[in-house]
């Protein structure tokens, strides 16, 4: 090789070496070039987790070799087309935005199952009631004339209970402590237990009074109930009842304590029962109220009069106002919840004191819950199964489930495994469950 051959391939590779080093070295350090910007900038990430895992990943569509969870690196900024698959779930997809020296977070999205509604009984069945996280249930059924009340379980419905009984009947109230079923035929109570054998027995013979409320507890055997305004306990074992408080307009049970609401000469009372100790909270001024679901430490009151929600604190008193008719609490954050009417659904965070729009509907939100996960919420609309997402960044994800030609009652486990439903489906009707995830 001459001695000019080798100068010329020296300076060109000293050249190349002379380019490149400055590009690697911007590389490295995390630049990457924007031809839209014509210049480098530093890259950001996306980091991605979902439930179930193991999500294929498309990023503009190429799929990506990661699987969920998983840290996209080294991506310049700008806007990216970012979808997650996985066989037999509804994909999940949304426009994100990546910043400079930043980190854009798409954290525990839920996927949810393309699968459709399986039949567990046919007939007509009312009314349904979740028992269990392993998705059990119980089941009001009409069969030639008579009531029947049905355990659905592992193995398959049962029948545990058979009569018949005259007025509109309803499941009200579940309580898996005592084991106990709720409900009512017309205007009369009526409890469902099975100790020490399975016997239907109405709390009108039972206590010798008539009753407008009883509420179920998870914490104790004693129910709570208002007869002729005035507030009880129940023992259902022997039937014995005791007097509690006068005048009371509603009573709800919440995980820990009874909250009840009384009305006093010029306002009204909002009070707490626990451990047998009654606390005042706070007075409310005369008005049409009715209270709602609770999480300690809120107590949640529905204003009627000006339709807005009053969030107050059992500890400091303090009230927050929010629009919406009804409450579904994310748990475990009991500094938020959604809050629903016929038309709207909102997220509400206590702390902030802010709400945030997630769906405005044409038809009437029926039932509404919040999944588990915290990120996503089911409800029912014109017969119409629906998930949707909390995450509003970009375009909402909002599935459709199933559809059936009508739609009497849906229950979800607490879980968020299994959403049961009664109705019409393909002209079928009978009792449906529904895989979520």
């Amino acid at each position: 090789m001459s001695l000019l051959i080798r100068r010329i391939i020296f300076y060109g590779v000293l050249i190349i070496f002379i380019i490149a080093a400055p590009i690697i070295i911007i590389y490295t350090a995390g630049y990457r070039y924007n031809f839209k910007q014509k210049k480098f900038l530093k890259t950001g990430a996306i980091i991605i987790t979902t439930n179930p895992s193991e999500a294929a990943i498309w990023l503009n569509n190429r799929l990506r070799q990661e699987q969920t969870p998983a840290r996209l690196l080294n991506l310049t900024p700008g806007d990216y087309a970012l979808r997650l698959t996985q066989t037999d779930y509804h994909s999940w997809e949304k426009i994100i935005k990546v910043e400079s020296e930043q980190a854009t977070f798409i954290d525990k999205v839920t996927l949810f199952k393309k699968t459709e509604p399986k039949l567990m009984d046919a007939g007509a069945i009312i009314d349904v009631m979740q028992t269990s996280q392993n998705g059990d249930a119980i089941y009001l059924k009409q069969e030639g004339g008579f009531s029947e009340i049905w355990r659905l379980d592992q193995l398959g419905p049962h029948l545990i209970w058979r009569d018949a009984l005259t007025g509109t009947i309803q499941l009200r109230d579940w309580s898996n402590k005592s084991q106990t079923l709720l409900l009512t035929a017309g205007k009369e109570w009526f409890i469902l237990s099975d100790q020490p054998t399975i016997q239907l027995q109405s709390l009108k013979t039972l206590t010798g009074k008539p009753w407008d409320k009883i509420v179920l507890t998870n914490f104790s055997d004693i129910a709570f109930g208002i007869s002729n305004e005035n507030l009880y306990s129940l023992n259902f074992k022997n039937g014995n009842t005791d007097f509690l408080e006068p005048a009371i307009r509603d009573v709800v049970a919440n995980d820990e304590n009874i909250v009840i609401l009384q009305e006093q000469k010029n306002n009204l009372k909002l009070k707490i029962i626990k451990n047998n100790q009654t606390r005042e909270i706070i007075d409310l001024p005369i008005g049409n109220y009715q209270l709602r679901s609770s999480a300690m430490p809120w107590l949640a009151v529905y204003n009627q009069k000006a339709d807005k929600l009053l969030l107050i604190n059992q500890n400091d008193h303090q009230i927050k106002e929010f629009d919406g008719k009804d409450v579904v609490w994310l748990l475990p954050n009991n500094d938020q919840f959604i809050a629903y009417t016929d038309s709207e659904i909102w997220h509400s965070k206590l702390a902030q004191s802010q709400q945030e729009l997630l769906g405005r509907l044409s038809q009437k939100v029926d039932q509404l819950f919040a999944h588990p996960s915290g990120n996503a919420f089911i409800f029912i609309t014109d017969n119409l199964v629906k998930a949707a997402e909390m995450d509003t960044r970009g375009q909402q994800n909002v599935y459709t489930l199933a559809t059936f030609d009508k739609i009497y009652q849906t229950r979800m486990d607490s879980a968020g495994k299994t959403l049961l439903v009664t109705g019409i489906k393909e002209k079928t009707a009978g009792l449906w469950r529904l895989e979520l995830r």
